[in-house]
């Protein structure tokens, strides 16, 4: 298992972490990144780009064989925030109400319980219709969807259960109605509620979830198909506050190459003053080995008019 977490929406464990490490300790990884990139935003042209990701991750397990860990994404780090007794401190590490880039785990026979800055059940089961990666996710685009649901729509800290049966995997989560400071909630969306389950049927992969809270809901079920050197995702999500979206994408990997290219809409049927939002991906990497791979992307935006891409190094340690 390579010991490298690449930059995420969200931190996930699985409770075989420390088991297929082989060992329990802490764990530095990281990633990095060097190329040129032409954004298309106020008339710039083509520029450098640069990035750099460091993970510390630490498990542990009990003398009765529960496995328990967290780990802390420094790209993710929020800045400084003033504490109750006007003192400056790390939103992320001195804030125990933020989850700032940080993820907490315990697992066993009952399965995995995590709290942070992971994803919720929703997002847990549905898979994203892309495939490859870019430096600066130039793949992505204006209609592509990251199902990630209503996660953050309460206080942002998504404590979540997921555990295997077999085939399947189930996942429950749940948002409290809190501010980020850990007081009492009111904000409009109330608690956030999720589920999800995802289930292996021989070359196909069947995902379905839902979320709701006070204010707003939402559904989903993504289909992925792999045939030799092949993969294939269909996703589609119905919220109530917006409107449907999906997306379909196509994945070719072999030997050191990837090939990749994805669609995607954002219906907005619910608000009549946004336009639909539609456009595509593409994505070309080549695996130079000892982590370092050549990336290309490339993302076209229908409603914007604009386009991006990037080329160069990413690097992974």
């Amino acid at each position: 298992m390579k010991k490298v977490l690449l930059a995420t929406t969200a931190l996930t464990f699985s409770a075989g972490f420390a088991a297929a490490d082989g060992h329990t300790g802490v764990t530095i990884s990281g990633s990095a990144e060097m190329g040129i990139a032409d954004r298309d935003i106020d008339g710039r042209s083509v520029e450098f780009i640069q990035d750099i990701d460091v993970t510390f991750s630490f498990v542990g397990e009990t003398d009765n064989g529960l496995s328990f860990g967290a780990a802390i994404d420094i790209d993710e780090v929020q800045g400084l925030e003033t504490d109750p007794d006007g003192d400056a401190v790390d939103a992320a590490t001195n804030n125990d109400f933020d989850d700032g880039g940080i993820s907490v785990f315990i697992s066993g026979d009952f399965g995995t319980l995590t709290l942070g800055d992971t994803d919720g059940a929703f997002d847990f089961a549905i898979a994203e219709a892309i495939g490859g990666g870019s430096l600066q996710a130039d793949h992505e685009h204006e209609g592509y969807n990251g199902n990630s649901g209503l996660d953050g729509a309460s206080d942002g800290q998504i404590l979540r259960w997921n555990r295997n049966f077999g085939d399947f995997a189930v996942a429950l989560s749940y948002e409290q109605d809190a501010t980020a400071n850990g007081a009492e909630g009111d904000t409009a969306a109330g608690e956030t509620i999720g589920v999800g389950v995802r289930g292996t049927f021989g070359d196909f992969i069947v995902g379905v979830g839902y979320q709701d809270n006070d204010i707003d809901d939402i559904y989903g079920i993504s289909v992925s198909y792999a045939f030799g050197d092949f993969n294939f995702i269909a996703n589609y999500s119905d919220r109530d506050t917006t409107g449907n979206s999906y997306g379909l994408s196509a994945t070719y990997g072999s030997g050191p190459l990837t090939l990749s290219v994805n669609y995607g809409e954002i219906d907005q049927d619910q608000n009549a003053a946004v336009d639909d939002l539609s456009g595509f991906g593409l994505a070309a990497n080549y695996d130079l080995g000892g982590g370092a791979e050549v990336q290309f992307g490339y993302g076209d935006n229908d409603e914007a008019d604009t386009s991006t891409w990037s080329l160069g190094v990413s690097m992974s340690f």
